[in-house]
């Protein structure tokens, strides 16, 4: 992902994370990976993040699914809008491509998907 964003000259921008929304504290969850990324086996960890494109016409987000073991984007989406539909064709796109979600994958009991 990166040498194909420094072939495009596209840099991701890393915003404060906020932790109140409209007087509501958001929810925490554990962190399971504890930074350990490296030595997954393949479709055990996902990692995914939405960004947006500029264009002409407005924007446009694209969604995207990458695998931890050799960092392969194995699922991807683009649409008018970020929005629950689009991370949810993203997902569809992953279980079509991996057929991860099917009770007879070996590794089913330990996927993770990772949301920044």
């Amino acid at each position: 992902m990166y040498r194909l964003m420094s072939e495009l000259g596209i840099q991701s921008i890393i915003r404060k994370k906020r932790r109140v929304w409209k007087n509501q504290v958001s929810r925490t969850f554990d962190n399971v990976l504890e930074r350990q990324f490296k030595d997954r086996a393949k479709n055990e960890v996902f990692v995914t993040d939405i960004t947006y494109l500029p264009t002409e016409t407005g924007f446009l987000y694209l969604s995207a699914i990458q695998d931890l073991n050799n960092n392969e984007i194995v699922a991807w989406q683009v649409g008018k809008w970020n929005d629950l539909q689009l991370m949810m064709d993203t997902l569809s796109g992953l279980t079509t491509k991996r057929n991860v979600l099917s009770k007879h994958h070996p590794l089913r009991s330990r996927l993770s998907i990772h949301i920044p």
